[in-house]
């Protein structure tokens, strides 16, 4: 193998060996999304969260996977949960549930 071809090689493992860092980088910062539940419903982001330059930097090198989990959490925010709401069963109607009586027993046959 001549140096030229064993340069290139040494070049394309190294990276590849620095794309998959920056997966794992990337799936490490999913799974703190995740288990922080910022999929919920109530979670939300400030407008100063600029997402896709985020992630570019990070995939080009200029910010460290701490620093994009720093300012997503950051950035982050959850909506208050919502209070129960009690209100009186009320159905506007009453019913007295079929009065005194109706069934008790019986002496048999009849007349």
């Amino acid at each position: 193998m001549d140096l030229f071809k064993k340069i290139k090689k040494e070049e394309l493992r190294t990276q590849r060996d620095a794309i998959n860092d920056k997966l794992e980088g990337l799936q490490s910062i999913l799974g703190q999304y995740r288990s922080n539940d910022y999929e919920s419903n109530r979670s939300y982001f400030t407008n100063s969260l600029d997402l896709d330059n985020l992630l570019i930097g990070y995939l080009l090198g200029r910010s460290s996977q701490n620093e994009v989990w720093r300012t997503i959490s950051s950035e982050q925010r959850f909506k208050p949960k919502p209070q129960p709401v009690y209100t009186p069963s009320y159905s506007g109607s009453f019913s007295s549930g079929g009065g005194f009586g109706g069934g008790g027993f019986s002496s048999g046959g009849g007349f």
